[in-house]
């Protein structure tokens, strides 16, 4: 099962594609194989090869995806965007405003580990959902930059259902499945993440625009890479820079 220490490292190393020394990188998905009828595929112009991302529209949520790593964002509040709007005589504050708008839309992440599995995640500020190609999911409450481990955590969903406890601030098994479940049908979550020993805790109450649709993406990328890496047993993965495997639908 996914641990602490891998949500931390998928965040820090997997939200943007990365090249080793110029060095062309196999990417985890075909360009030619859309996530959506509509979505547009443009070439980007980052790196020293080609690689693409597709910018389009799900049930009204905006997002983008990257083919190199499976990496993308999704609106996390309606109207949102996926880009920093530029306004004319922009000042301060109107600039930090933008930034902060953007960090409430979905950011997704995907990683090979060692073990012949692809994890992918989903993230806004105060939550966070994994899924992977061996069919387990894992829903993780964070308080900032604070150490899960020993937490006490909490979710609340509208103003209904909540679970308790977790193990070092995730929910796993069949309690992570009632979650992400609950969150299909929910407006708003509020999370609760608080240290051991401590009486007070860091709250979040978050809307859930565009969750479905980011989960509907990272789903589709384990659609398309459950068959592949499930055959992977004993290759060595290129967690160093090499890339990934590439996945078809097929």
């Amino acid at each position: 099962m996914m641990t602490s220490r891998l949500l931390i490292s998928i965040i820090l190393t997997s939200i943007c594609a990365c090249t080793s020394g110029g060095q062309e990188l196999t990417p985890l998905l075909n360009q030619h194989e859309k996530f959506t009828a509509d979505g547009k595929v443009s070439e980007d112009k980052l790196y020293g090869f080609p690689t693409y991302h597709e910018d389009g529209s799900l049930n009204g949520v905006a997002y983008r995806i990257y083919f190199l790593d499976g990496s993308g964002s999704f609106e996390g509040v309606k109207g949102n965007g996926i880009d920093l709007k530029e306004t004319k005589n922009r000042n301060v504050k109107e600039g930090l405003k933008n930034i902060e708008d953007l960090e409430k839309n979905w950011k997704i992440g995907c990683r090979e580990d060692a073990v012949d599995v692809l994890t992918c995640l989903m993230i806004i500020p105060g939550i966070t959902v994994f899924v992977d190609t061996k069919g387990q999911n894992l829903v993780a409450i964070h308080g900032g930059n604070s150490d899960p481990r020993g937490t006490i955590v909490g979710i609340r969903l509208d103003n209904g259902v909540n679970f308790v406890g977790g193990k070092d601030s995730q929910f796993d098994g069949t309690t992570a499945k009632q979650i992400i479940d609950g969150l299909k049908t929910a407006k708003q979550v509020t999370t609760d993440f608080r240290r051991a020993n401590s009486s007070v805790g860091i709250t979040e109450t978050l809307d859930l625009y565009g969750f479905n649709e980011a989960f509907s993406y990272i789903n589709w990328v384990m659609g398309k890479c459950k068959k592949v890496y499930n055959a992977r047993i004993g290759i060595i993965p290129n967690i160093t820079g090499g890339g990934f495997q590439t996945c078809n639908a097929r």
